[in-house]
């Protein structure tokens, strides 16, 4: 079944509105997400006592946004197939 113009599906320069959509939310949310772990960490406070711990989650949420750069790969990479299975 092909993509028509009344059925709500209209392809948009070759991609779904939808994926575009989608790409441009996970890309927001990683944006948010980076400013405010960073404001939380602002906010710690840097007494002495709570140095190791603040530098151990610091590291841990670093580690973990690692991932970030691969979700936003597997998105477009989502994207990809996704044209390329309608041509």
């Amino acid at each position: 079944m092909s993509a028509g113009p009344d059925d709500g599906t209209m392809m948009a320069g070759g991609m779904g509105i939808g994926m575009v959509n989608l790409m441009v939310q996970v890309s927001v949310t990683l944006a948010i997400g980076v400013l405010i772990v960073g404001k939380i960490f602002n906010a710690l406070p840097k007494a002495p006592v709570f140095t190791d711990a603040a530098t151990q989650v610091e590291q841990l949420t670093a580690t973990a946004f690692e991932l970030a750069p691969v979700i936003l790969i597997g998105v477009v990479a989502s994207v990809v197939i996704g044209v390329v299975r309608q041509i």
